[in-house]
């Protein structure tokens, strides 16, 4: 009996690890071929092999060598931290506003909208975004992309759905005791979001860390323009090693946030 009842736990365990290892592939394989020599030897001996296929000189190239991948590093930065603020600001006022109140068909109306717009692909949304950019004479600036990206529906409806969790006698409670919903919501409901503010943070950072279409099509100019770009025409002696460290800052944040985004996502 002991040996049926661990049969199932066994082969759940065994499928896990085989689709992990399989998902880790793509970037054990980047890994691996990052220690890759930036420079092509010939291999004679052991010492010559570990020299070419166990070096550290993609990495010293890109950190001490790589100025312009540095550059486009803090351009990165310069997108991705005042277009995360003014996401959090806006989703999670917007969520208050929308579960705040007692339900209704206008509430439920404007959610729905937030659904469908949510599901809309970014490429549909360039041309009438570039417009409006167009008119307001910021296409070629940074703030164009932070605009585009601070005000996302699908942010919205997410951290809709993490503020309906607060149950509604406490939004009337404060009110009774006469809160206005500017302190209700930085009082109440945005210590109550916490948990999930951080995923959000975790999501929405990783996603515009990895964004490549906004910076193209509405800042168009090479001096300001991410990682993300600049990593597709780099050299492949060291485009390896690149996307290691391009990557590291999103693995911090994931460690950063870890605790709380399991918290929130066994919430939802």
């Amino acid at each position: 009996m002991r040996l049926h009842s661990k049969g199932p736990g066994l082969a759940r365990m065994a499928v896990r690890l085989l689709l992990g290892g399989f998902v880790l592939i793509p970037v054990g394989a980047v890994a691996a071929l990052s220690l890759r020599s930036p420079v092509s030897l010939k291999v004679t001996d052991l010492a010559g092999a570990a020299e070419q296929f166990l070096s550290w000189g993609q990495y010293r190239n890109i950190l001490f060598h790589s100025p312009e991948y540095w550059k486009c590093f803090w351009n990165t930065l310069f997108l991705l931290v005042p277009a995360m603020a003014l996401t959090v600001l806006f989703a999670t006022l917007a969520a208050y506003g929308l579960s705040c109140g007692r339900r209704s068909r206008a509430q439920t109306g404007a959610v729905m909208v937030y659904i469908l717009l949510s599901l809309l692909p970014t490429q549909i949304l360039l041309v009438p975004n570039f417009v409006a950019l167009s008119a307001m004479g910021l296409i070629g600036s940074r703030l164009s992309v932070v605009l585009v990206c601070a005000f996302s529906p699908y942010y919205v409806y997410f951290m809709f759905r993490i503020c309906r969790q607060i149950a509604p006698e406490i939004y009337e409670a404060a009110r009774m005791e006469g809160a206005g919903e500017l302190k209700i919501y930085r009082s109440i409901a945005m210590p109550q979001m916490k948990s999930g503010i951080w995923l959000l943070v975790l999501i929405g950072s990783a996603d515009l860390w990895n964004m490549v279409e906004q910076p193209l099509v509405f800042i168009q100019d090479p001096s300001k323009y991410p990682l993300t770009v600049y990593l597709r025409d780099m050299d492949n002696g060291v485009g390896y090693a690149g996307s290691i460290v391009f990557s590291l800052p999103v693995m911090l944040l994931f460690l950063l946030c870890g605790r709380d985004t399991v918290e929130q996502i066994e919430l939802l």
